[in-house]
């Protein structure tokens, strides 16, 4: 009550101020946040290399965050990886890499940072590093076996994710809508106590307006009114907010099922019918955010096209899907959604379902 009085009894011009000041910041904080964020690194290196055997490859690189990055060797999709004796993609855990930090002093060039043999001794599993601002060296060599995969476009990666820098930034623009606000009801308040004051607020001239004006009539106290105690007072009021969330939630929101159905069955082998066609439709969802339709990547926008392209040359509508270990739920849900909203039914391929395909055809 007092900070309501305090805030009344404020010219209409401090109010209109303060209004401004509130909707300046509410205009430059969203955007000084997001140039701010324009500048961070989050993938410091992102090129295509060759893989060759035994060959010591550097990598000069500079982080502006303090976080956890990723280091790894990203290659085209393709089904060999799950077969023996072809050219499979062999773990970047094989690889044995380094990062350097670099010193900006002349007495030491630079200073060993992280490496994958040390990870590995503390049982940790070495794909990647804690990094803080400055200038880094990623040296690193691949073994004999992976000179193969040169065909598969092989490209070094280091980065990190910016999920949480956009959560944050989601959460300051909302901030800044009350903010906005606040600043708008202000002006407004102010404006309209200038208007009443020069409009209408025509008090007549006093002839000693410092002396304060006091009522001598005595103010006329009414009984003051009872208070919702009673039991019968209770089940009104309260009766009354139930039925109203019993017709709320039982007549005006559907009883519509949400989710995608998802049918387990006993491990074996899938139980489809035989399609004419030899061709078959698989979706593989990467960890980059990417959609792969029979290996070939496709854009998001464009994944409901290309399947709906590909179930047309079909007559039994089955699509194989699979997702990577590290992907995103909301991709792999996604990519479901779009095979069930098609009218195809999906074959999930989990992990442990490869598993037990490739020790069945491993003699």
């Amino acid at each position: 009550m007092a900070e309501s009085n305090r805030l009344r009894d404020m010219p209409p011009k401090t109010l209109a101020k303060l209004g401004l000041i509130a909707l300046a910041l509410a205009l430059l904080l969203p955007w000084s946040y997001s140039c701010w964020l324009k500048t961070r690194t989050f993938e410091p290196v992102d090129r295509p290399v060759s893989l060759e055997a035994g060959k010591v490859q550097r990598e000069d690189f500079e982080l502006n965050l303090r976080e956890d990055y990723s280091v790894r060797i990203e290659l085209d999709y393709s089904a060999d990886d799950w077969n023996e004796g072809k050219c499979a993609f062999r773990s970047w855990t094989d690889a044995d890499w380094q990062v350097y930090r670099l010193s900006p002093s002349a007495t030491k060039n630079r200073e060993l940072w992280a490496s994958s043999a040390e990870i590995l001794k503390s049982g940790g599993i070495p794909d990647g590093f804690h990094g803080k601002p400055g200038k880094y060296q990623l040296e690193w060599s691949v073994p004999g076996a992976s000179a193969c995969l040169n065909a598969r476009h092989p490209r070094v990666h280091i980065y990190t994710s910016s999920s949480d820098y956009e959560q944050m930034g989601g959460f300051l623009r909302l901030t800044c809508v009350f903010l906005a606000g606040t600043g708008s009801l202000l002006v407004l308040r102010g404006l309209g106590g200038w208007a009443f004051g020069y409009f209408f607020d025509k008090r007549p001239p006093r002839m000693f307006p410092e002396m304060v004006l006091r009522n001598v009539i005595p103010w006329k106290r009414h009984q003051p009114m009872s208070l919702i105690r009673d039991i019968s007072n209770f089940r009104v009021v309260w009766g009354g907010v139930l039925f109203t969330c019993l017709v709320f939630f039982l007549v005006l929101t559907p009883l519509t099922p949400k989710g995608l159905m998802v049918d387990f069955r006993e491990p074996r082998a899938v139980g489809t019918e035989k399609s004419p066609w030899t061709e078959t439709i698989s979706v593989y969802v990467d960890s980059r955010k990417g959609f792969l339709v029979n290996g070939q990547p496709v854009k998001r926008e464009e994944l409901e096209a290309k399947l709906k392209q590909e179930l047309s040359r079909q007559m039994v509508w089955s699509v194989y899907f699979e997702a990577d270990y590290d992907c995103l739920f909301m991709d792999a849900t996604r990519a479901i959604d779009t095979i069930q909203g098609l009218g195809a039914k999906v074959i999930w391929i989990t992990p442990k379902t490869r598993e037990s395909w490739k020790q069945k055809t491993t003699p």
